[in-house]
């Protein structure tokens, strides 16, 4: 597989969380999440990535919030060094 392609299964299971989770203060609507998500399934850049998904960012908080933060940890941290970013 090729990074990209790497890149895109682990957006998928983010993006899966989002789908099962709650809005959250974050972002206050799901649709909102699954759209930044699917912006980056378009074209994952590190740019995109650590804008996103780095501490303080809205997914970490959307995680924290709705309980699926240690998860959401781990494939940040794969994704990060997928994408050079750690």
């Amino acid at each position: 597989m090729d990074g990209d392609a790497d890149a895109r299964m682990i957006l998928l299971k983010i993006r899966e969380m989002v789908e099962r989770g709650e809005d959250g203060v974050m972002y206050g609507d799901r649709r909102q999440a699954r759209h930044d998500v699917d912006v980056l399934l378009g074209k994952p850049t590190a740019q995109g990535v650590g804008h996103l998904l780095g501490p303080t960012g809205k997914f970490q908080e959307l995680s924290l919030e709705c309980c699926w933060g240690r998860k959401f940890i781990e494939l940040a941290a794969e994704l990060d060094k997928l994408m050079g970013l750690d």
